[in-house]
């Protein structure tokens, strides 16, 4: 059994304690503050105030939960990319019949979402189960991700020079004096 990390809480308060785990649910800090206790109409700026005194505590917990599974930026783009980049081509033998799992290149293997199993039976031995097809990740949504980490997709925002003519008015009744 996994043992838990024990975590110096001196310095912090309880609620603040229960605000830094409650921000690890969803990583809301208004929800957050108001699951640890904050009255519910101050919790956006209770959450504000906690998460400053708390950032570099609920860093060191997001990095203990992704540090074991060894979670990085590099690791998620590379399986991203995997999947946008995959050739279809690598699933099928020369006479395009399914290759099975066990003779896929890993890389091939780890973009697979799901499979269609065929069992037959082949006489005495028993049953033989044949792959008849492979369900792949989808690749749109990988290459929107990259793209998006790429910030390729970002709207750009276009000024022109063109300013409006502004009208002054006086309303206050008087004549303008001629000079």
């Amino acid at each position: 059994m996994p043992k838990f990390k024990e975590y110096d809480w001196s310095g912090y308060t309880t609620l603040e304690r229960l605000y830094c785990y409650e921000f690890m649910v969803d990583r809301s800090k208004g929800e957050a503050a108001i699951r640890a206790g904050y009255k519910k109409q101050a919790a956006k700026q209770q959450a504000t105030r906690v998460y400053k005194k708390c950032e570099s505590r609920i860093n060191e917990m997001l990095n203990d939960l992704t540090e074991p599974h060894n979670v990085t930026v590099d690791r998620i783009v590379q399986e991203l990319a995997k999947i946008g980049f995959m050739d279809a081509r690598q699933f099928f033998d020369a006479n395009g019949n399914p290759i099975p799992i066990q003779s896929l290149s890993d890389d091939a293997a780890s973009v697979i979402a799901g499979m269609k199993v065929r069992s037959e039976s082949d006489g005495d031995d028993g049953e033989v189960a044949t792959i008849t097809e492979y369900k792949l990740n989808d690749k749109i949504d990988a290459l929107r991700l990259l793209g998006q980490h790429k910030q390729m997709f970002t709207k750009k925002l276009v000024i022109d020079d063109k300013r409006p003519l502004v009208v002054v008015k006086d309303m206050t009744g008087r004549k303008k004096k001629e000079q």
